[in-house]
């Protein structure tokens, strides 16, 4: 089985996607500009304003697309990732999960820390930047993804442990388990 998951940033896509993995015996794949910022020891706010919005050759995004489009191939997966969806063509489940911009900068703001207005501001921006080079590289709009998706779950206002069961009802639903 093979499930894809994206969302933006504050919508649980990491902890909704580790726990698929964890119940279905998957491999849990979720590598992100985070990661590529602590394997060179750099802050994220760093990384992500010099080496993301400050190049204009897209090249971690590329770099970044290109591994996960290879792990994608993997049997036995959930990917998690802003383009997953996309990346991930074989998947048996598409699942995008939604959030209104104030519950997600609420959410990185309770994980992260910092003021709700910094965060609110930074998530706003993140989101235009993200959409912006997404069209740029690849032509993708990631605000339009009913065409890409098997599920889509507005967790505005549920948690994470709902969240999981409706996706698992749905794995259910379709007969998807290993």
């Amino acid at each position: 089985m093979k499930i894809a998951l994206s969302g933006k940033s504050g919508c649980g896509n990491t902890t909704v996607s580790s726990m698929i993995a964890k119940h279905y015996g998957l491999e849990f794949i979720n590598y992100t500009f985070h990661d590529i910022a602590r394997e060179h020891n750099i802050p994220f706010s760093e990384f992500y304003e010099k080496e993301i919005i400050g190049r204009d050759d897209y090249y971690w995004d590329r770099y970044l697309d290109k591994r996960l489009s290879a792990l994608s191939k993997k049997n036995n997966t959930v990917l998690a990732s802003r383009l997953a969806i996309w990346i991930s063509k074989s998947a048996d489940l598409k699942i995008y999960l939604y959030a209104k911009m104030e519950v997600r900068a609420e959410r990185i703001m309770t994980r992260d820390g910092g003021m709700y207005s910094d965060v609110l501001s930074s998530t706003f921006k993140r989101d235009e930047n993200d959409k912006k080079r997404y069209l740029a590289i690849y032509n993708i709009d990631i605000d339009d993804y009913s065409l890409e998706t098997d599920l889509v779950i507005d967790v505005t206002n549920i948690n994470s442990n709902e969240v999981f069961e409706l996706i698992r009802d749905e794995i259910d639903k379709r007969n998807l388990k290993n």
